[in-house]
């Protein structure tokens, strides 16, 4: 008759490391992915504050200045977020024309933005709908 012979490793730990790695590495990608989500989400907040201002800042400082401007330069300020004029719904005057604006008019800007992150497992935690509105007085 034949002699088995069980093998055994010297080592019994063997194959540990692979079995960490793979428990870790996902958590690791989330993480990295995570953190890129929460960056954009910042910087697309301060970009379409930023865009609110410099659209008020263009109503006031333009003579010439027509809704249409007001949103165009709201959307060419912050060309990350790819806004459009329905981004853009509310551009006014406290007088209630461009044409006629004096001193001590105030010029408000609302700019809307949804912000959805890159990976479909965190939209549900944070898919944001961001407004911001500035306001400017003529000087």
């Amino acid at each position: 008759m034949r002699r088995v012979v069980h093998w055994r490793s010297r080592n019994p730990e063997r194959g540990a490391a692979a079995v960490e790695f793979a428990l870790v590495v996902p958590l690791l990608i989330l993480t990295t992915i995570g953190a890129y989500d929460a960056c954009r989400m910042v910087t697309s907040r301060t970009m379409l504050a930023y865009a609110t201002i410099v659209g008020a800042r263009t109503g006031v400082v333009l003579q010439t200045a027509t809704t249409s401007v007001v949103q165009t330069a709201v959307i060419n300020a912050a060309p990350f977020l790819h806004l459009t004029t329905s981004n853009v719904p509310t551009v006014s005057s406290s007088n209630g024309t461009w044409a006629n604006r004096n001193r001590g008019d105030v010029v408000t800007v609302t700019a809307k933005f949804q912000f959805t992150p890159t990976l479909p497992l965190f939209t549900r935690l944070v898919q944001k709908n961001y407004t911001y509105t500035s306001k400017m007085t003529i000087p």
